[in-house]
């Protein structure tokens, strides 16, 4: 049982969840990228006003009352407000316990378990600890402008929790361009027996390198990468259960993805890919090879379909001071997470770089594109074909707007078929809030009108908006049935109450994050915050010392969504 907040991958929402021939003839629909006059530009998108789709689903139900998170002593356990973050949720599957890694009021870094049974009083709130024994805090990242010591206020810094089916628990994150801070229990079950793997004294499977006196080096899990400038740790279940864990190494702009497996039975995380001819590591296992380039991989985590498939979408960003420096979508999908194929089924080398042309989805310039890194996401159709989502710029007539496109795989074809399927005004900013975001995958439309949907929020309202998307007039192409408000989302109602006072702390907005799915029910947790907060910057909002109230819902048959930090 797992759970991330990445990083990488939607930053949690506020009030909503989250055939040659016919290339040609879709080239000619989709629109190409290029300037646009600024005096036509349009500050904010606006994605209409339709009303909900036909025979849209509610939102889903409450499988019990909201759960206040308490501490050991029964007192209503605090976030801290101050920005929003990514936190991580998860259940224990032997105990039915919900476990949660979160950022106290004091910005300490806390795991906190919970028996649903017995809400009043935590079953354990632990403070996690630094390699020297101090209290892990919030305060890690890089230095910035603003913060020449270390970045204190870095929306990017996620964490991420899991269960590995012996019952250890780990738990990663508080990092960004930083060293990776990771704990695992010595007991199973237990996460008072949670340790830091960089404390004094071998973890089992931590390879520790010295020097010609005797004296430690640096440390590495396993036969690990170098962990010196990790982002985005994604902890998650894979093939038969067993953990997987993804990281960036490097930074945006210049940085490589890891996947490693872990191995219960030697407590040793192992690559499942990767040459040794990338970077300077001890066994030096990149998935996603872009440093070489200039760039870097911005991906989902793997999503299985319906057929066993394991599928993974992503992005290139080339500029880690722009955040409209991303292009080259690419996909790739496995059947263990370990050999990766093309999707059209051409076995890939076990490193896969950017100059890959067999994995590219739609080749977009990796300069003012329109897309944001977090914004690509895979899911499928009704026929259980694969299908990339994202935003990009289309420009015509002099105007420049940004766009919802949907990337399709005919089962005929083995060329993608992105198209346009939508038609807005105005122009997403990165800085939107609510944002332009998508809200997970597609997913198979269950209403009957196409073949699949999918669910974003648009910067004009809070709630979420459902796109009905049917086959077009050429194989493979797209063609939109329905657009609007809708009243499917994939969190209840009840998270959507503000938990502080609206009148005294009016910009904080009410958050979620997704846990487990692997189970009828979903474990959500939410809290109040501030806005996305970048390199440091202070936030721009009053908001309470004494934090956020946080609160777990338990609710039926939810779909969760990737919620890792976005690095804007």
């Amino acid at each position: 049982m797992q759970s991330s907040a990445s990083p990488m991958s939607l930053r949690p929402r506020g009030r909503r969840a989250t055939l040659v021939a016919s290339l040609v003839t879709a080239a000619s629909l989709i629109g190409v990228v290029g300037p646009a006059n600024a005096a036509a530009v349009a500050t904010e998108v606006s994605c209409g006003s339709a009303a909900a789709p036909p025979a849209a689903p509610g939102r889903p139900q409450l499988a019990r009352e909201p759960i206040t998170v308490p501490d050991e002593d029964g007192a209503p356990l605090r976030m801290y407000a101050g920005l929003m973050l990514p936190p991580a949720v998860t259940v224990d599957p032997s105990t039915g316990h919900v476990l949660t890694a979160l950022y106290a009021a004091d910005r300490t870094v806390h795991v906190v378990e919970v028996d649903p049974d017995k809400p009043e009083r935590a079953t354990a709130d632990v403070g996690l600890a630094t390699a020297d024994g101090a209290p892990a805090r919030f305060d890690q990242g890089y230095a910035t402008s603003s913060a020449a010591n270390g970045n204190l206020n870095d929306s990017a810094n996620n964490l991420t929790i899991a269960v590995d089916r012996s019952g250890y628990v780990h738990v990663a994150g508080n990092v960004h361009n930083s060293p990776l801070s990771y704990w695992r229990s010595t007991e199973p079950h237990d996460v008072r027996s949670l340790r830091n793997a960089a404390e004094p004294g071998a973890m089992q499977g931590v390879w520790i390198v010295k020097d010609a006196t005797g004296s430690e080096v640096k440390r590495y899990l396993g036969s690990g990468a170098e962990l010196g400038a990790t982002s985005y740790p994604d902890i998650f279940d894979g093939p038969d259960g067993a953990l997987f864990m993804s990281w960036r190494s490097g930074m945006a702009g210049q940085g490589n993805e890891f996947l490693y497996r872990f191995d219960e039975s030697t407590r040793v995380w192992k690559s499942v890919a990767g040459s040794t001819m990338y970077g300077s590591y001890p066994e030096g296992h990149v998935l996603l090879e872009g440093m070489s380039s200039g760039v870097s991989p911005f991906s989902t985590r793997p999503v299985r379909f319906p057929d066993g498939w394991y599928w993974k979408a992503w992005s290139w960003r080339s500029d880690s001071n722009d955040p409209d420096s991303n292009g080259r979508i690419s996909a790739a999908k496995s059947r263990d997470l370990t050999t990766w194929y093309s999707p059209r089924g051409k076995e890939l080398p076990s490193t896969i770089s950017f100059s890959n042309p067999d994995v590219i989805v739609d080749d977009l310039p990796l300069h003012s594109s329109g897309l944001l890194n977090g914004q690509v996401q895979i899911g499928y159709d009704s026929a259980g074909l694969p299908v990339v989502t994202y935003f990009k710029y289309r420009d015509k007539d002099g105007q420049r707007t940004s766009q919802m496109f949907a990337a399709r795989l005919p089962g005929v074809s083995s060329f993608w078929v992105p198209q346009q399927v939508s038609n807005w005004s105005g122009i997403t900013t990165p800085a939107a809030e609510p944002p332009l975001a998508m809200l997970g995958g597609a997913r198979p439309d269950t209403s009957g009108a196409g073949e699949f949907t999918i669910q974003y929020s648009c910067p004009e309202r809070s709630e979420a908006r459902t796109a009905i998307i049917a086959t077009g007039a050429y194989i493979g192409s797209s063609r939109l049935v329905s657009d609007g408000w809708s009243a499917t989302a994939s969190e209840p109602a009840a998270s959507l109450q503000r938990r502080t006072d609206p009148n005294r702390y009016p910009q904080l907005v009410p958050r979620v994050a997704f846990g487990s799915a692997s189970t009828p029910t979903t474990w959500m947790l939410g809290w109040d915050s501030g806005r996305y907060i970048v390199d440091g910057s202070a936030p721009g909002q009053d908001f309470p010392s004494g934090g956020s109230p946080a609160v777990l819902y338990a609710v039926e048959h939810a779909m969760p969504l990737r919620t890792r930090a976005e690095d804007r």
